[in-house]
């Protein structure tokens, strides 16, 4: 009898270390790391002032009603030409934040075509006659629509020519203002620098009264730092 009363007492004290050894701690859990949220990419602002250079190709044609070199009194010399052209630039752009820009540039470019034509003179001899462009400069607005990095922009305003024809060994130079218009795409590489293309028309008649129409097409390739 005291063996089972003793039996008995050893199983009820062993009864709460044994329930304890059968409880099972739940799992803790995991800890989940929420990343930050990416920045927002900025956004590009054209507004500033900007210098560069261009270069690319250009076409003129040159059409001469009648000139004296020489004593020698020509007419009727029509011709074009293309070659490279190349100039630099100055501008300013503003930004109006809702996707329209507008600004101004300055710009100064040497066509280096020459056409030339066989025309006969009034002493009924042929002479070879050239024109060309010593110096051009442009003074145009832009208008343009942001798709961000990239703006698609036309352009327009007047120029100053500065040119000459030569026949018979002797020149007529004049110079005269003219107008341009054209359109072009520039984007932003990085954001002081930028890049784009730009096609553009020139048109001078009779400038300074020379009987000289010229007209000149230019496609260039333009590379600004935008400050």
């Amino acid at each position: 009898m005291k063996k089972l009363l003793a039996s008995a007492a050893a199983v009820l004290i062993a009864s709460p270390a044994l329930a304890g050894a059968l409880i099972f701690e739940p799992e803790p859990e995991p800890v989940v790391t929420v990343a930050p949220a990416p920045a927002p990419a900025p956004i590009a602002n054209w507004t500033g002032p900007y210098a560069g250079v261009q270069v690319g190709w250009g076409d003129v044609e040159a059409d001469v009603g009648t000139i004296t070199a020489g004593g020698v009194t020509v007419s009727d010399f029509s011709s074009d030409d293309d070659d490279v052209v190349y100039g630099a630039q100055l501008g300013y752009d503003y930004d109006f934040g809702n996707g329209f820009v507008l600004g101004g540039e300055l710009a100064y470019v040497r066509p280096e075509a020459e056409p030339t034509a066989t025309v006969t003179g009034d002493d009924a001899v042929d002479y070879d006659a050239e024109a060309k462009i010593d110096h051009l400069v442009r003074l145009t607005a832009r208008g343009g629509y942001s798709l961000g990095n990239t703006l698609l922009y036309v352009k327009g305003g007047g120029m100053w020519l500065d040119g000459e024809a030569e026949a018979n060994g002797f020149t007529e130079s004049a110079s005269g203002w003219g107008w341009v218009a054209g359109a072009g795409i520039e984007h932003l590489i990085t954001n002081n620098v930028s890049a784009g293309i730009e096609y553009l028309y020139h048109e001078a008649d009779d400038f300074d009264d020379s009987g000289i129409d010229v007209n000149v097409q230019t496609v260039t390739l333009g590379i600004n730092y935008r400050f």
